[in-house]
Protein backbone atom coordinates (compact mmCIF):
# COMPACT_ATOMS: atom_id res chain seq x y z
CA UNK A 1 0.00 0.00 0.00
CA UNK A 2 2.94 2.32 0.36
CA UNK A 3 3.92 4.46 3.31
CA UNK A 4 0.56 6.21 3.49
CA UNK A 5 -1.28 2.87 3.86
CA UNK A 6 -4.00 4.06 1.53
CA UNK A 7 -5.23 1.69 -1.15
CA UNK A 8 -8.22 2.89 -3.15
CA UNK A 9 -10.52 0.55 -5.08
CA UNK A 10 -12.70 2.03 -7.83
CA UNK A 11 -15.89 0.05 -8.44
CA UNK A 12 -18.06 0.30 -11.55
CA UNK A 13 -21.00 -1.64 -12.97
CA UNK A 14 -21.36 -1.44 -16.76
CA UNK A 15 -23.28 -2.68 -19.76
CA UNK A 16 -22.44 -1.83 -23.38
CA UNK A 17 -20.27 1.14 -22.43
CA UNK A 18 -17.60 0.63 -25.08
CA UNK A 19 -17.82 4.26 -26.17
CA UNK A 20 -17.32 5.64 -22.66
CA UNK A 21 -15.39 3.14 -20.56
CA UNK A 22 -11.93 4.19 -21.72
CA UNK A 23 -12.51 7.86 -20.87
CA UNK A 24 -13.78 6.96 -17.41
CA UNK A 25 -11.05 4.44 -16.58
CA UNK A 26 -8.23 6.70 -17.75
CA UNK A 27 -9.54 9.38 -15.41
CA UNK A 28 -9.93 7.04 -12.43
CA UNK A 29 -6.56 5.32 -12.98
CA UNK A 30 -4.94 8.52 -11.72
CA UNK A 31 -6.69 7.97 -8.40
CA UNK A 32 -7.27 4.27 -7.79
CA UNK A 33 -4.84 1.46 -6.98
CA UNK A 34 -7.26 -1.08 -8.42
CA UNK A 35 -10.27 -0.81 -10.69
CA UNK A 36 -13.12 -3.31 -10.53
CA UNK A 37 -15.52 -3.46 -13.46
CA UNK A 38 -18.62 -5.63 -13.13
CA UNK A 39 -20.37 -6.27 -16.43
CA UNK A 40 -24.11 -7.00 -16.39
CA UNK A 41 -24.52 -8.29 -19.92
CA UNK A 42 -22.54 -6.33 -22.52
CA UNK A 43 -22.59 -7.45 -26.13
CA UNK A 44 -19.97 -4.90 -27.23
CA UNK A 45 -16.26 -4.63 -26.41
CA UNK A 46 -16.70 -3.05 -22.95
CA UNK A 47 -15.02 -5.88 -21.03
CA UNK A 48 -12.06 -6.17 -23.42
CA UNK A 49 -11.44 -2.43 -23.22
CA UNK A 50 -11.65 -2.44 -19.42
CA UNK A 51 -9.29 -5.39 -19.10
CA UNK A 52 -6.88 -3.76 -21.52
CA UNK A 53 -6.73 -0.73 -19.25
CA UNK A 54 -5.83 -2.87 -16.24
CA UNK A 55 -9.24 -3.33 -14.63
CA UNK A 56 -10.22 -6.51 -12.85
CA UNK A 57 -13.36 -7.63 -14.67
CA UNK A 58 -16.29 -9.75 -13.50
CA UNK A 59 -19.71 -10.66 -14.83
CA UNK A 60 -22.94 -10.49 -12.85
CA UNK A 61 -26.32 -11.66 -14.18
CA UNK A 62 -28.68 -8.70 -14.54
CA UNK A 63 -31.81 -8.98 -12.40
CA UNK A 64 -33.32 -5.49 -12.60
CA UNK A 65 -31.51 -4.55 -9.40
CA UNK A 66 -28.72 -1.97 -9.50
CA UNK A 67 -27.94 -2.38 -5.80
CA UNK A 68 -27.34 -6.11 -6.19
CA UNK A 69 -24.81 -5.46 -8.96
CA UNK A 70 -23.14 -2.60 -7.10
CA UNK A 71 -22.87 -4.60 -3.89
CA UNK A 72 -21.26 -7.42 -5.86
CA UNK A 73 -18.67 -4.93 -7.13
CA UNK A 74 -18.01 -3.76 -3.57
CA UNK A 75 -17.45 -7.38 -2.48
CA UNK A 76 -14.50 -7.58 -4.90
CA UNK A 77 -12.73 -4.49 -3.54
CA UNK A 78 -9.50 -5.16 -1.64
CA UNK A 79 -8.59 -1.55 -0.89
CA UNK A 80 -9.17 0.11 2.46
CA UNK A 81 -11.05 2.88 0.62
CA UNK A 82 -13.69 2.48 -2.10
CA UNK A 83 -14.88 4.99 -4.69
CA UNK A 84 -17.83 4.12 -6.94
CA UNK A 85 -18.55 5.48 -10.39
CA UNK A 86 -20.56 5.05 -13.56
CA UNK A 87 -19.01 4.70 -16.99
CA UNK A 88 -20.19 8.19 -17.94
CA UNK A 89 -18.45 9.77 -14.94
CA UNK A 90 -15.12 11.58 -15.29
CA UNK A 91 -12.63 12.84 -12.72
CA UNK A 92 -10.19 15.57 -13.73
CA UNK A 93 -6.47 15.00 -13.04
CA UNK A 94 -6.46 17.77 -10.41
CA UNK A 95 -9.55 16.39 -8.67
CA UNK A 96 -8.16 12.84 -8.78
CA UNK A 97 -5.11 14.03 -6.84
CA UNK A 98 -7.30 15.92 -4.36
CA UNK A 99 -9.64 12.99 -3.75
CA UNK A 100 -6.68 10.70 -3.13
CA UNK A 101 -5.20 13.19 -0.67
CA UNK A 102 -8.61 13.41 1.02
CA UNK A 103 -8.49 9.66 1.73
CA UNK A 104 -4.82 9.67 2.70
CA UNK A 105 -5.28 12.43 5.26
CA UNK A 106 -8.78 11.51 6.45
CA UNK A 107 -9.34 11.87 10.20
CA UNK A 108 -9.98 8.58 11.95
CA UNK A 109 -13.58 9.49 12.69
CA UNK A 110 -14.38 9.98 8.97
CA UNK A 111 -15.94 6.87 7.44
CA UNK A 112 -16.54 8.55 4.09
CA UNK A 113 -16.86 11.80 2.17
CA UNK A 114 -19.83 13.40 0.43
CA UNK A 115 -18.40 14.83 -2.79
CA UNK A 116 -19.94 17.22 -5.32
CA UNK A 117 -21.46 15.47 -8.32
CA UNK A 118 -21.70 17.91 -11.23
CA UNK A 119 -24.66 17.55 -13.56
CA UNK A 120 -26.23 19.29 -16.53
CA UNK A 121 -24.16 21.36 -18.93
CA UNK A 122 -25.17 24.56 -20.68
CA UNK A 123 -24.23 25.54 -24.22
CA UNK A 124 -20.80 26.69 -23.05
CA UNK A 125 -19.96 23.34 -21.45
CA UNK A 126 -20.31 24.63 -17.89
CA UNK A 127 -22.15 22.59 -15.29
CA UNK A 128 -25.43 24.10 -14.15
CA UNK A 129 -26.18 21.99 -11.06
CA UNK A 130 -24.63 19.75 -8.49
CA UNK A 131 -25.59 17.50 -5.65
CA UNK A 132 -23.64 15.74 -2.95
CA UNK A 133 -23.20 11.99 -2.84
CA UNK A 134 -21.24 9.62 -0.67
CA UNK A 135 -18.74 8.58 -3.33
CA UNK A 136 -15.66 7.50 -1.37
CA UNK A 137 -15.72 5.57 1.90
CA UNK A 138 -13.73 3.19 4.05
CA UNK A 139 -14.00 -0.47 3.08
CA UNK A 140 -15.13 -2.96 5.72
CA UNK A 141 -17.71 -0.66 7.35
CA UNK A 142 -20.70 -2.71 6.14
CA UNK A 143 -21.67 0.10 3.78
CA UNK A 144 -23.93 -1.20 1.02
CA UNK A 145 -26.39 -0.01 -1.60
CA UNK A 146 -30.13 -0.28 -1.28
CA UNK A 147 -33.08 0.12 -3.67
CA UNK A 148 -33.31 -1.75 -6.99
CA UNK A 149 -32.99 1.54 -8.90
CA UNK A 150 -31.79 5.05 -8.06
CA UNK A 151 -29.75 3.21 -5.51
CA UNK A 152 -28.27 4.95 -2.50
CA UNK A 153 -25.73 3.92 0.09
CA UNK A 154 -27.14 2.99 3.48
CA UNK A 155 -24.77 4.58 5.96
CA UNK A 156 -26.68 4.20 9.22
CA UNK A 157 -24.74 5.76 12.08
CA UNK A 158 -21.46 6.03 10.17
CA UNK A 159 -19.70 9.39 10.24
CA UNK A 160 -19.54 11.10 6.85
CA UNK A 161 -18.13 14.51 6.04
CA UNK A 162 -18.79 16.96 3.20
CA UNK A 163 -15.92 18.14 1.04
CA UNK A 164 -15.85 20.75 -1.73
CA UNK A 165 -12.17 20.18 -2.47
CA UNK A 166 -12.86 17.93 -5.47
CA UNK A 167 -15.78 16.44 -7.34
CA UNK A 168 -16.94 14.03 -10.03
CA UNK A 169 -18.39 15.12 -13.38
CA UNK A 170 -21.32 13.33 -15.01
CA UNK A 171 -20.82 13.35 -18.79
CA UNK A 172 -23.41 11.13 -20.50
CA UNK A 173 -23.62 11.06 -24.30
CA UNK A 174 -26.29 13.20 -25.90
CA UNK A 175 -29.67 11.53 -26.07
CA UNK A 176 -28.90 8.77 -23.56
CA UNK A 177 -32.22 7.80 -21.91
CA UNK A 178 -33.41 4.87 -19.85
CA UNK A 179 -36.96 5.95 -19.03
CA UNK A 180 -38.67 2.73 -20.22
CA UNK A 181 -36.31 0.56 -18.18
CA UNK A 182 -36.49 2.86 -15.18
CA UNK A 183 -40.29 2.97 -15.22
CA UNK A 184 -40.48 -0.82 -15.37
CA UNK A 185 -38.18 -1.29 -12.38
CA UNK A 186 -39.77 1.49 -10.34
CA UNK A 187 -43.32 0.23 -10.85
CA UNK A 188 -42.30 -3.35 -10.03
CA UNK A 189 -40.38 -2.23 -6.93
CA UNK A 190 -43.28 -0.21 -5.54
CA UNK A 191 -45.44 -3.35 -5.69
CA UNK A 192 -43.12 -5.05 -3.20
CA UNK A 193 -44.25 -4.89 0.46
CA UNK A 194 -40.98 -3.36 1.68
CA UNK A 195 -41.24 -0.44 -0.75
CA UNK A 196 -44.95 0.36 -0.55
CA UNK A 197 -45.32 4.14 -0.19
CA UNK A 198 -41.53 4.59 -0.21
CA UNK A 199 -40.92 8.30 -0.81
CA UNK A 200 -37.55 7.77 -2.50
CA UNK A 201 -38.97 5.46 -5.17
CA UNK A 202 -42.21 7.38 -5.54
CA UNK A 203 -40.32 10.62 -6.15
CA UNK A 204 -38.21 9.01 -8.85
CA UNK A 205 -41.32 7.50 -10.42
CA UNK A 206 -42.75 11.02 -10.63
CA UNK A 207 -39.53 12.25 -12.21
CA UNK A 208 -39.63 9.48 -14.81
CA UNK A 209 -43.24 10.28 -15.74
CA UNK A 210 -42.27 13.95 -15.96
CA UNK A 211 -39.30 13.17 -18.21
CA UNK A 212 -41.56 10.98 -20.36
CA UNK A 213 -43.96 13.89 -20.84
CA UNK A 214 -46.69 12.15 -18.85
CA UNK A 215 -47.13 15.26 -16.76
CA UNK A 216 -50.52 14.51 -15.24
CA UNK A 217 -49.26 11.14 -13.98
CA UNK A 218 -46.22 12.92 -12.54
CA UNK A 219 -48.43 15.41 -10.68
CA UNK A 220 -50.51 12.54 -9.29
CA UNK A 221 -47.38 10.84 -7.94
CA UNK A 222 -45.93 14.06 -6.49
CA UNK A 223 -49.23 14.79 -4.73
CA UNK A 224 -49.12 11.29 -3.29
CA UNK A 225 -45.64 12.08 -2.04
CA UNK A 226 -46.92 15.29 -0.47
CA UNK A 227 -49.51 13.37 1.56
CA UNK A 228 -46.77 11.07 2.87
CA UNK A 229 -44.21 13.81 3.55
CA UNK A 230 -43.44 15.09 7.01
CA UNK A 231 -40.32 17.23 6.65
CA UNK A 232 -40.27 20.82 5.30
CA UNK A 233 -37.53 19.82 2.86
CA UNK A 234 -39.81 17.12 1.44
CA UNK A 235 -42.78 19.48 1.16
CA UNK A 236 -40.54 21.97 -0.62
CA UNK A 237 -39.29 19.36 -3.06
CA UNK A 238 -42.66 17.93 -4.03
CA UNK A 239 -44.40 21.30 -4.32
CA UNK A 240 -41.52 22.60 -6.40
CA UNK A 241 -41.85 19.63 -8.75
CA UNK A 242 -45.61 20.04 -9.05
CA UNK A 243 -45.09 23.72 -9.85
CA UNK A 244 -42.66 22.73 -12.61
CA UNK A 245 -45.23 20.37 -14.06
CA UNK A 246 -47.92 23.04 -14.16
CA UNK A 247 -45.41 25.44 -15.71
CA UNK A 248 -44.80 22.98 -18.55
CA UNK A 249 -48.58 22.65 -18.98
CA UNK A 250 -48.92 26.47 -19.28
CA UNK A 251 -51.07 26.67 -16.15
CA UNK A 252 -49.47 29.63 -14.36
CA UNK A 253 -52.13 29.91 -11.66
CA UNK A 254 -51.58 26.36 -10.46
CA UNK A 255 -47.84 26.82 -10.84
CA UNK A 256 -48.03 29.85 -8.54
CA UNK A 257 -50.09 27.96 -5.95
CA UNK A 258 -47.49 25.23 -5.53
CA UNK A 259 -44.52 27.57 -5.90
CA UNK A 260 -45.93 29.55 -2.97
CA UNK A 261 -46.43 26.34 -0.97
CA UNK A 262 -42.79 25.47 -1.68
CA UNK A 263 -41.77 28.97 -0.59
CA UNK A 264 -43.64 28.56 2.71
CA UNK A 265 -41.99 25.15 3.29
CA UNK A 266 -38.48 26.58 2.90
CA UNK A 267 -38.03 30.29 2.08
CA UNK A 268 -34.24 29.93 2.12
CA UNK A 269 -34.13 28.18 -1.27
CA UNK A 270 -34.29 30.11 -4.57
CA UNK A 271 -36.35 27.74 -6.72
CA UNK A 272 -39.79 28.90 -5.58
CA UNK A 273 -38.86 32.58 -5.96
CA UNK A 274 -37.91 31.94 -9.58
CA UNK A 275 -41.24 30.27 -10.32
CA UNK A 276 -43.17 33.09 -8.63
CA UNK A 277 -41.16 35.54 -10.73
CA UNK A 278 -42.11 33.58 -13.87
CA UNK A 279 -45.77 33.85 -12.91
CA UNK A 280 -45.57 37.64 -12.75
CA UNK A 281 -43.66 37.69 -16.03
CA UNK A 282 -46.51 35.73 -17.55
CA UNK A 283 -48.92 38.35 -16.19
CA UNK A 284 -46.64 41.08 -17.61
CA UNK A 285 -46.14 42.49 -14.12
CA UNK A 286 -42.47 43.25 -14.64
CA UNK A 287 -42.03 45.07 -11.33
CA UNK A 288 -43.23 42.09 -9.25
CA UNK A 289 -41.34 39.64 -11.46
CA UNK A 290 -38.11 41.58 -10.88
CA UNK A 291 -38.79 41.76 -7.15
CA UNK A 292 -39.03 37.96 -6.75
CA UNK A 293 -36.15 37.30 -9.15
CA UNK A 294 -33.86 39.73 -7.33
CA UNK A 295 -34.60 38.05 -3.99
CA UNK A 296 -33.70 34.67 -5.51
CA UNK A 297 -30.33 35.93 -6.70
CA UNK A 298 -29.67 37.75 -3.42
CA UNK A 299 -30.12 34.61 -1.32
CA UNK A 300 -26.92 33.03 0.01
CA UNK A 301 -26.00 30.20 -2.33
CA UNK A 302 -27.59 27.07 -0.96
CA UNK A 303 -28.32 23.71 -2.50
CA UNK A 304 -31.96 22.74 -2.77
CA UNK A 305 -32.97 19.08 -2.71
CA UNK A 306 -33.90 19.20 -6.37
CA UNK A 307 -32.79 22.20 -8.45
CA UNK A 308 -29.36 22.94 -7.08
CA UNK A 309 -28.44 26.10 -8.93
CA UNK A 310 -30.33 28.70 -10.91
CA UNK A 311 -29.10 28.28 -14.46
CA UNK A 312 -31.25 30.92 -16.10
CA UNK A 313 -34.74 32.37 -16.18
Amino acid sequence: MGKNKCKISACLIVKNEGKLIERCLRSVNRLADEVIVVDTGSIDNTIDLAAGLGARTYTFPWKDDFSAARNYSLSKATGNWVIWLDADDVISPADARKIRKLAEKAPRKADGFMLPYFLGQNGKGKYTSKLYRLRIFRNGKNISFRYPIHEILGIGSLHTEYSDKAGICHMPPAGKKHSVRNLRILIASLLLPQYKNDLHLLFHLGKEYQAFGETEKAIEIYKRCLKLSRLPSQKFLFNNRIASCFESMAKPGKMLKHAYMAFKADPSLPDSYIKISKYFNYKKNIKSASFWRDIAYALPHKLSPDVMRIASL
